[in-house]
């Protein structure tokens, strides 16, 4: 497994991919969770997650904390992070709540670039993302009155 490096925040961020079966349980997960909120962070000009507007990325939180009760998102995000490393420093959760205290925007970064290493090639142009991207996400008025779960 080729480990990826960037900075991000001048940190230097090291993610390992996750193993096949293990990927492909948190993909669906990611699918499942963010649905609707991803096609509004693909369907920009770009199709690379770590380029993609960050803004829009609020719509899918707001998705992923309604569908989930905090300790759930909490473990999610942490096994997530599992195979990062910051300046060469394993994520914990002790690790974490000093890493991310204050500056939550640096973690869902990282996220996206979990999600780039792990899936690009699902979510990017030539993948998955080249379908979702052409959905048109429901606005959040729309979603409020709907019964579906």
């Amino acid at each position: 497994m080729e480990v990826k490096t960037k900075t991000i925040n001048g940190k230097e961020i090291m993610v390992t991919p996750f193993t096949g079966f293990i990927s492909q349980r948190y993909l669906t997960k990611v699918v499942k969770l963010f649905g609707p909120g991803i096609a509004g962070v693909l369907s920009g000009n770009s199709m690379d997650i770590l380029n993609s507007d960050l803004s829009v990325f609020g719509d899918a939180i707001g998705r992923l904390t309604d569908r989930l009760d905090p300790d759930e998102l909490s473990k999610f995000i942490l096994d997530l992070l599992s195979m990062v490393r910051i300046n060469k420093v394993e994520i914990t959760q002790e690790s974490f709540d000093l890493e991310f205290q204050g500056n939550l925007s640096f973690m869902y970064k990282i996220l996206w670039f979990v999600m780039e290493v792990n899936w690009g090639d699902f979510f990017g142009k030539s993948g998955f993302g080249e379908m979702i991207s052409k959905l048109k996400p429901q606005s959040t008025k729309s979603m409020k009155g709907s019964t579906r779960n």
